[in-house]
Order: C-alpha cells, then sequence, then structure tokens
C-alpha cells in the first residue's frame, strides 16, 4: 500500500469522528443510584497526545485518560482534570463513577474483550495428554492431619 490519506481511510486507520454513546450507573456518596448517558471518544492519536500533554504536568494516566475520552456529543472535552480530581468548588469524583467512566472507556475501546494470545497456557500438539499415567504423582504414605 502507498501510503497517503486516502489509504489511510480505506485501511481504516482513522479513528471514528464521532464519539460513542454508553449509559454507565454508579453508587453516589449517599448510596443512590445515579445512571447518565455518556459518550466516549475512542482512543486515538488525539487521545495519546493530550495524555502525553497531561503526563509532562504531573497529571495521574487514569485522570487523563477519562479527560481525554469522555466528551460531550461533539467530541469536546467535557472534563478538565480538576473536575475529576477536585477543586475548591467541590471534591473528587467518587470512586464508583470514575470506575463507571473507565469501564466505558474500556467497553469502547476493546480492552478486556479478547484474550492476550501470550497470556494463554501453550498447546501441546505432540499427542501426549496431560492426562496420562506418567503424570500422576505417587500418593504420600504420609497420614493425613485430618
Amino acid at each position: 500500500m502507498q501510503l497517503s490519506v486516502a489509504s489511510l481511510i480505506q485501511s481504516g486507520s482513522y479513528s471514528p469522528a464521532k464519539p460513542e454513546q454508553r449509559e454507565i450507573t454508579w453508587l453516589n456518596d449517599k448510596g443512590e443510584t445515579v445512571s447518565a448517558n455518556i459518550y466516549v471518544r475512542k482512543k486515538s492519536f488525539a487521545t495519546a497526545n493530550l495524555e502525553a500533554k497531561h503526563f509532562h504536568i504531573g497529571v495521574d494516566s487514569i485522570t487523563s485518560r477519562i479527560v481525554s475520552s469522555i466528551v460531550n456529543e461533539d467530541g469536546s472535552p467535557l472534563f478538565e482534570v480538576d473536575d475529576i480530581i477536585g477543586n475548591e468548588a467541590h471534591g473528587p469524583i467518587c470512586d464508583s463513577l470514575g470506575m463507571a467512566l473507565w469501564g466505558a472507556i474500556n467497553e469502547v475501546n476493546g480492552f478486556g474483550l479478547t484474550p492476550d494470545p501470550k497470556s494463554l497456557p501453550p498447546t501441546t500438539n505432540s499427542g501426549t495428554s496431560l492426562s496420562s499415567q506418567a503424570s500422576v504423582e505417587e500418593p504420600s504414605n504420609m497420614p493425613s492431619k485430618t
């Protein structure tokens, strides 16, 4: 493929311009269930760039990911860093809301939906079976403690 804007569009190498809508639910500090519709921007060079900017000013990665990914319907950021970690007007968002936002971001980006092939157990093609007699341990002659 010859690299061009047209070939990148054709190959699906651009993130979607429109954010994806999700409904999230969390427990507020009074123990009440709260729900809201949110928009999540798919991870892209734009979100990575904003996260790098935040890193250089000392913002943690989870806050940065929420600020870079949770947007309004038009794709503009919904939060500033202080909206997440707190400021003079209010404290930080509650843990339950943070985890709901984090979960929606992961869902939109497909994180955790497919297994990592590097972490799967190796397959055996040798025709041997783990249940063969060679893999059985000899019983212990020690009396049980029960």
